[in-house]
């Protein structure tokens, strides 16, 4: 099936695919009218452009010098973290974190899971907006410290 865009593998009941199944296009399972169901022991996300610093805009809340900097090596846009420096002065309540990934925006009814998870500064609740507009806003639920560091980590399904 490799390199065939459009084809099809028909069949009914259950059974596998021995070793690895690569898709360079759409996975469609099922038809139009029903979905059927897809087991698998884990899904890998490896795909979607990777993001850089400039992919992130940081509110007024941050600091006037904060800075996005440490994009993980091996993210994308469906996984992967970045670190926040607060600098500067004008820390304030629930700053915020604007991503435009640089795929594009993610489809009505992805799921974003988004959390603080490292740093130098204390671990902090994260809100995503709805991820089917672009940017994407992470909106913090705490007040920075200049001079602390936070690792924010996401992973978006859809």
């Amino acid at each position: 099936m490799s390199g065939q865009r459009g084809s099809s593998i028909a069949g009914s009941g259950s059974g596998a695919v021995p070793g690895d199944l690569t898709v360079g296009g759409d996975l469609v399972v099922g038809d139009d009218a029903t979905f059927d169901v897809v087991t698998a022991r884990r899904l890998h996300a490896s795909v979607g452009p990777a993001p850089v610093a400039g992919d992130f805009v940081l509110s007024a809340g941050w600091g006037t010098t904060a800075s996005v900097s440490n994009v993980r090596t091996g993210s994308t846009s469906q996984r992967g973290a970045i670190t926040i420096t607060s600098n500067g002065t004008g820390q304030a309540a629930n700053p915020t974190t604007s991503w435009t990934p640089n795929g594009g925006a993610f489809p009505a009814g992805a799921i974003v899971n988004v959390r603080s998870n490292g740093g130098s500064g204390a671990g902090h609740t994260v809100f995503p907006s709805v991820p089917s507009t672009s940017p994407i806003v992470f909106t913090h639920g705490f007040t920075p410290v200049a001079g602390s560091t936070y690792v924010i980590e996401w992973n978006i399904v859809g």
